[in-house]
């Protein structure tokens, strides 16, 4: 009896299955209490009283509510949060910081003695609602195509006004929209998001902030206008050029940068083909005189300077006349108007020219180019000084003095055989 009991198994399985049938029958007969707790969210009434004291409200730590209910454990296991509402009523709040919690079951079978909570009241901070006003900016992304540069951006709205708590407004720093103008060659308008920054450049976004309301709701249009770029000379028309000082002469202006980029409409752009200072003056000027011009001053109406530098260093030019004399030899003197039986001799193996001018002419005269000539007419015979007469290849010189010539100037001796022969 005693091997029967130690060694069937099938028995001992039947036997521990049939206790704990019998267990588990009692559990369901007696149903037992037993506690469960639940957590159930807070619900917030009435809190447009505190919109309308012009404050924002906002919940300090947990916005739950631990439910514990003891109940019969087939009551319990039936239950749920969603059996529950908690709810805390701003008409009843105190001392500006609590907010009565009251806890409800919508289950017949649980009575509010049957369940506690641990949260009586819900802790809330109230702040100010403060209104600011920021300017939208707008950043552009890429380059417009080449040939083309951006003329202009129009925003509507161009500000922001955001209603907000103290605490969130205070922050706000600057409202930007992001236009791609990569590759435009046209006019063109595009809508685009409103994002916010804080003074720190992080993006804020006031959905996350309660209470917060933006004037301007959805997009921002941007109008953004292309206008023609090209590159121009920078040409210096100086006045009073011959008010130079005594002894100089005016021998020209440069500016620096020599070419600028503009931009402008297309039919404004047709009309530019270059930037004309022209009210420098060279009065009393002598060798250089440096001038910093404000370029901008001498662009038509709606054309801008593209490049950074939007002034020019004018420098205006003088020279100083020197003298320099140059040896001519007799051959190169042309005689006319040689008197009737007379003969001449010009008796200097060279005559000497003094010309006034700027160094580099009188470097580069051509001397061939000069024209001497000898005019007898009038004198008689003797040796003679005569003024040669000079014309000059150009009148950047001036004749300083004059150039003369010795010359002996002889009556012809007529033989009787020539007088016969004459008659």
């Amino acid at each position: 009896m005693k091997k029967l009991l130690l060694n069937n198994w099938p028995l001992k399985l039947v036997s521990v299955l049939l206790a704990v049938g019998i267990w588990m029958m009692v559990i369901y007969i007696t149903d037992p209490a037993t506690t469960q707790t639940y957590s159930v969210p807070i619900e917030l009434v009435n809190e447009e009283i505190v919109a309308e004291r012009g404050r924002s409200v906002t919940v300090v730590g947990d916005q739950t509510v631990n439910v514990r209910v003891t109940k019969n454990r087939s009551i319990t296991r039936a239950l749920s949060a969603s059996n529950f509402r908690a709810v805390a009523d701003f008409s009843k709040m105190y001392e500006d910081t609590q907010v009565p919690v009251t806890v409800t079951c919508t289950s017949t079978r649980v009575q509010a003695s049957d369940f506690t909570q641990d949260k009586f009241s819900l802790e809330v901070k109230l702040e100010d609602l403060k209104t600011v006003t920021v300017p939208i900016v707008y950043e552009l992304n890429g380059e417009p195509a080449e040939g083309f540069a951006i003329g202009g951006v129009t925003l509507e709205p161009s500000e922001v006004t955001v209603t907000a708590p103290e605490s969130y407004a205070d922050i706000i720093r600057e409202a930007t929209v992001s236009i791609d103008v990569n590759g435009a060659s046209e006019d063109f308008t595009t809508e685009q998001e409103l994002h916010i920054y804080d003074g720190n450049g992080v993006l804020l976004n006031p959905a996350e902030s309660k209470d917060t309301v933006i004037d301007t709701q959805g997009t921002v249009a941007c109008s953004v206008k292309l206008f023609l770029i090209k590159k121009v000379p920078v040409i210096v028309e100086a006045k009073e050029t011959d008010r130079v000082a005594e002894g100089y002469q005016y021998v020209g202006a440069s500016a620096t940068p020599e070419t600028v980029t503009i931009s402008g409409t297309r039919a404004v752009m047709a009309q530019v083909s270059s930037i004309i200072i022209n009210d420098v003056s060279a009065a009393g000027l002598a060798e250089s005189r440096r001038i910093e011009v404000d370029l901008t001053r001498f662009l038509p109406a709606n054309v801008s300077i593209v490049d950074d530098v939007k002034t020019a260093t004018v420098i205006l030019m003088a020279e100083p006349f020197i003298e320099r004399t140059f040896e001519f030899s007799r051959d190169q003197i042309e005689v006319i108007n040689v008197p009737e039986n007379m003969e001449y001799r010009i008796l200097s193996s060279t005559v000497a020219l003094t010309l006034r001018g700027l160094e580099a002419d009188l470097s580069s005269l051509d001397t061939d180019a000069v024209k001497l000539t000898l005019d007898l007419n009038g004198y008689s015979a003797g040796n003679l000084n005569v003024v040669v007469n000079v014309t000059l290849p150009s009148d950047v010189y001036t004749q300083k003095g004059a150039c003369v010539a010795n010359v002996r100037l002889t009556e012809i001796e007529v033989t009787e055989a020539e007088t016969g022969a004459d008659e």
